[in-house]
């Protein structure tokens, strides 16, 4: 099974090789590897009884484009403010591309719920 979530465009690899805050940043994380992957250390969840679980495959994958999604709208003022058009339409469609899998990971998340 591939740790593979999303592969970046082009133009999102550009970006994020362009925009990342260092190695904190998914960003740069991304733009290391080429791809938003899951990593070897699986997560863990708390739920409100205090009992721990490990992250399904699609929580983590869902973790990870919340992040990036996060980091991505944290950007928005500094990108804005330049006079890269291209930049901005590169970053919009990414956040689109997110939600769209955002939905799917919640959809999946739900299923295995049931």
């Amino acid at each position: 099974m591939s740790n593979v979530v999303y592969t970046p465009t082009p133009y999102e690899l550009e970006f994020a090789e362009h925009w990342h805050g260092g190695q904190m940043s998914m960003l740069y994380a991304i733009s290391s590897t080429g791809k938003l992957s899951r990593g070897n250390i699986r997560p863990l969840l708390t739920d409100d009884g205090g009992v721990i679980t490990k992250m399904t495959d699609n929580e983590w994958s869902l973790h990870l484009v919340n992040s990036l999604q996060s980091e991505l709208l944290r950007l928005a003022p500094y990108v804005d403010g330049t006079s890269n058009d291209h930049d901005r339409t590169v970053r919009d469609q990414w956040v689109d591309n997110m939600l769209a899998l955002e939905a799917t990971l919640e959809a999946k998340i739900e299923a295995e719920g049931d």
